[in-house]
């Protein structure tokens, strides 16, 4: 199953879907993720919104949605995976001797 932004009635049918034909859900590997490449001080709050919507949001739905199956059977696994973006979050060059301050 692939869902890049899944839906809290979409997510859970899907799940209860595999359970049903396999009698059981092993393993769920979260590995959805998208960025907006912009300073903080100029994103759009829809752009965040849709970021979270995908990356937090998102594998928490699945993760919820398997986890109520995988108790229902032998247990299993939840694997979630962040990118190395993360890491290069703040994409505005600094000096390492000078701090930068917000001008109010």
């Amino acid at each position: 199953m692939r869902s890049t932004s899944p839906t809290r009635r979409k997510s859970t049918a899907s799940f209860a879907d595999i359970f049903e034909h396999h009698g059981r859900l092993d393993v769920l590997v979260n590995s959805a993720g998208i960025a907006i490449r912009k300073p903080a001080v100029e994103l759009p709050l829809a752009d965040w919104e849709r970021v979270m919507a995908v990356n937090a949001t998102g594998s928490f739905l699945c993760a919820r949605a398997a986890a109520r199956h995988m108790l229902e059977g032998d247990g299993g696994r939840i694997v979630n995976i962040a990118s190395i973006m993360v890491s290069r979050a703040a994409s505005i060059p600094t000096s390492p001797t000078r701090p930068r301050r917000a001008r109010w």
